[in-house]
């Protein structure tokens, strides 16, 4: 190849420059076989094929694979360039195009995008199957938080003789009224009564405001970016929530909600591609992903283009589920966080990036996975004019373990109403758990670790899982799982007094607190 040949860098490709070929190329892809959908982000390896020893072989390795390239059985590898992804639901391999095959040889996708400029863009085909998509479900499931309400509790419609499930996502505010934010197909009509389920049954929470948003035009939303005949798909609506001392800003099973991911032209990149997000479905429960794809097109009606901000990839564990509509994907904002997958939730950096507001399955002949499509919580925080709320009950947090229980049994002793119990409670209120302002404290998990790992003096409020499931069995220990009988120790002494234990043993520590637990249980009789 000569020096004055025309060379292509595709490293160097930005995101907006992929989104201007997509655009530039629209109708020519969507009427090649099988394509289903567009996105755009890196190009993804098989995982069979092998790595390259050489400059340029990642590029034209020496054996080309022919069989399909999947979500499954490729990958996002170093040397991955930038490029437009055509979802395609069937494979077809080069000889299926021809006179002598199924599809005419126009219809063949083509590898690369030249655009008049000179500048090429690569085309990465993927085979996704048949699209099913999966908006609502009429069951919750999956553990109950009791008061206080939080991201990630079920939000219930009952609508023309149908119950619609959703998940509350967040709160925000307009400065005036504070909102619960969910999925617009389930929030409704304004002044619709919305009810969430808790441990103690459904209760009503509020009514929808009416404010609301289902699709605006890509270009208004993104200015920046080319999207002709495109609409950006929103579906968020708002709950006006009845009493705000009823909710946390904080999210049910995560640590109290962090800054707000704020999402722009200006920052948004192909970097966020393989990112790790968690976040907590009404239906599923805790579920971690990861960012496959950007700006997603999943669907066109009537010429138009629908584009979803995010196309989220399934992690190990639970899927995403038909009622978890409304729920926000937190991005995990620790320092290579995929290498650091061992780190507990407590100790990450999550900060809340989008709206999940429905679910396409998406497979191979061998598999399928549900992947979530979301759209930036700054994007609907921006078209809605409103704030994201993070320091409502956040002495509270919706994570639980360590915290959680901490927190709970805190603030469980101002809520006692017989006054001699009341008093008792209060007077061991250091032996049973931290000051709410302790707890609030960041690295508060990490230190109480700290304590146990010591064998120091824990609060009694999550010794289950401090003491007595770290206890050998022959020393009184319970199995992983297991809730010791309160009573295996008998208690001496009716009063207990509030002083600091003169042992620190681990025997020492789970007969104090059967004691407690005994003494307290002949008060209540």
């Amino acid at each position: 190849m000569s020096v004055l040949d025309l060379q292509y860098n595709f490293a160097s490709l930005s995101l907006r420059e992929l989104l201007e070929a997509r655009d530039a190329y629209h109708f020519h892809l969507l009427s090649k076989a099988n394509v289903v959908g567009t996105a755009v982000g890196y190009y993804l390896i098989r995982k069979e094929e092998p790595w390259p020893t050489k400059t340029g072989e990642g590029k034209k390795p020496k054996t080309k694979l022919k069989t399909p390239r999947t979500l499954f059985n490729s990958e996002v590898r170093d040397y991955s360039w930038p490029c437009v992804l055509a979802f395609v639901r069937k494979w077809a391999t080069d000889e299926e195009f021809g006179p002598n095959g199924q599809y005419d040889p126009s219809l063949i996708l083509p590898k690369t995008l030249y655009m008049p400029d000179g500048r090429a863009i690569p085309v990465c085909t993927v085979e996704v199957g048949d699209f099913h998509h999966s908006l609502i479900d009429p069951f919750v499931e999956g553990p109950r938080p009791s008061f206080p309400l939080g991201g990630g509790c079920p939000i219930i419609v009952e609508r023309q003789g149908e119950r619609r499930i959703a998940t509350a996502g967040c709160l925000v505010t307009d400065g005036n009224t504070t909102f619960a934010l969910t999925a617009r197909h389930v929030s409704g009509e304004p002044g619709q009564e919305v009810r969430s389920m808790l441990r103690e049954g459904e209760t009503r929470v509020g009514v929808s405001s009416g404010r609301s948003l289902t699709r605006l035009p890509f270009s208004e939303v993104y200015p920046e970016y080319p999207g002709r005949r495109s609409y950006a798909a929103l579906d968020v609506g708002l709950i006006e929530i009845d009493e705000l001392s009823d909710w946390t800003s904080n999210t049910y099973a995560l640590p109290p909600l962090g800054q707000l991911a704020d999402v722009h032209e200006g920052n948004l990149s192909l970097r966020l591609i393989d990112q790790p997000v968690v976040g907590y479905g009404a239906a599923s429960g805790l579920i971690r992903g990861s960012l496959k794809a950007l700006f997603y097109r999943h669907r066109s009606v009537g010429g138009f283009d629908y584009i979803a901000d995010f196309l989220i990839a399934p992690g190990e564990g639970a899927q995403t589920r038909p009622g978890d509509s409304g729920m926000v994907w937190h991005l995990d904002g620790i320092p290579n966080a995929r290498e650091n997958g061992d780190i507990p939730l407590s100790q990450r950096d999550l900060r809340p990036l989008a709206v999940e507001w429905g679910g396409q399955i998406l497979g191979d002949a061998t598999r399928s996975a549900t992947f979530a499509v979301a759209t930036s919580l700054s994007t609907v925080c921006r078209q809605l004019g409103v704030e994201l709320v993070t320091d409502v009950g956040r002495g509270v947090s919706g994570y639980w373990g360590r915290t959680g229980h901490y927190s709970i049994a805190a603030l469980a002793i101002g809520h006692i109403r017989h006054p001699k119990l009341k008093k008792l409670m209060e007077a061991n209120a250091s032996i049973l758990s931290f000051d709410l302002k302790e707890i609030e404290k960041k690295g508060f998990d990490a230190s109480v670790g700290k304590l146990s790992a010591a064998d120091k003096f824990v609060p009694l409020a999550d010794v289950p899982d401090e003491i007595w499931k770290k206890l050998p069995k022959k020393s009184g220990g319970a199995p992983a799982g297991a809730t010791r009988p309160v009573a295996s120790v008998a208690a001496t002494d009716r009063s207990i007094p509030r002083t600091t234990p003169t042992s620190t043993s681990p025997t020492h520590r789970t007969a104090r607190t059967c004691a407690i637990c005994a003494a307290l249980n002949r008060r209540r009789s």
